[in-house]
């Protein structure tokens, strides 16, 4: 079937730096959210608090159908698991978008690379979603009082299958430009957005294939030659299905039927 052409997504904004314990208590409904409907681009889409309320009840229902993937722990004898945490920061600048940052080069771990602002639990987190907070205000200048919380996903390991990553997915309604971010250049190269309408419309037309727990196909994307792959994708692939669009998009839904997996 032939579907009228989409409109163009939203023009992404990128900045350069300057020569320069778990989810514990917050809030959710425990009322099913309502019968999702398709997304459809040629509206705006927006983070009013009636949506931002209706992507907190989605995730706290994703999560508590959808049983924790027992992740096979494949580092050395006698240890165990690490954890660490991201922010899916949601950002209105100018649009409904994602930050992303490219970590430096200078990194032991995947330098140059697209990632989500992020890192390890210190001792003094108290919670991981005290860590994703931490680790964002640290490498982008975003104080954690100026973000909200709106839930987590399940947790992803890493490719090596030692550390778990537990995405948290927050709101950061003070930024209304990527010139106020205060990016830690020993980590973070530059930071950017790209725009929910872009994720949900501008897919690489080759998925990526994961092997963790399973072959598993996640969409990769290229944002301004940056591309978009390994688990940042596989992260934001959980979120358009399970919390943005998880009824699909209009004219370009295809891919769920085929390429949809494990979500985080």
């Amino acid at each position: 079937m032939l579907h009228p052409p989409l409109p163009s997504p939203p023009p992404l904004l990128r900045l350069r730096p300057p020569t320069c314990r778990l989810l514990s208590s917050i809030a959710v409904s425990r009322s099913p959210p309502p019968p999702a409907t398709p997304v459809d681009l040629s509206q705006p889409l927006d983070l009013s608090p009636k949506t931002l309320a209706l992507y907190r009840a989605r995730l706290a229902a994703h999560v508590a159908s959808t049983p924790c993937p027992s992740w096979r722990y494949r580092g050395p004898e006698n240890t165990t698991w690490r954890h660490a945490s991201v922010c899916i920061p949601l950002v209105s600048v100018p649009t409904p978008s994602i930050l992303l940052t490219v970590r430096s080069a200078a990194l032991r771990r995947h330098a140059g690379q697209v990632s989500l602002p992020g890192g390890s639990q210190d001792p003094s987190d108290l919670t991981l979603v005290d860590a994703a907070l931490r680790e964002t205000e640290e490498e982008v200048g975003i104080p954690r009082e100026s973000v909200h919380v709106l839930g987590t996903f399940h947790p992803l390991p890493d490719r090596t299958q030692t550390i778990l990553i537990h995405p948290v997915l927050c709101h950061v309604p003070s930024l209304r430009g990527l010139e106020e971010l205060r990016c830690a250049e020993e980590e973070v190269a530059e930071a950017f957005v790209v725009p929910l309408a872009h994720l949900l419309a501008d897919p690489d037309s080759e998925p990526e294939y994961l092997v963790r727990g399973g072959p598993r196909r996640v969409r990769n994307w290229t944002v301004e030659g940056h591309k978009v792959f390994g688990l940042t994708a596989w992260i934001l692939e959980g979120l358009l299905t399970e919390v943005i669009a998880p009824a699909g998009v209009v004219g370009v839904d295809e891919w769920r039927a085929e390429n949809k997996r494990s979500a985080p």
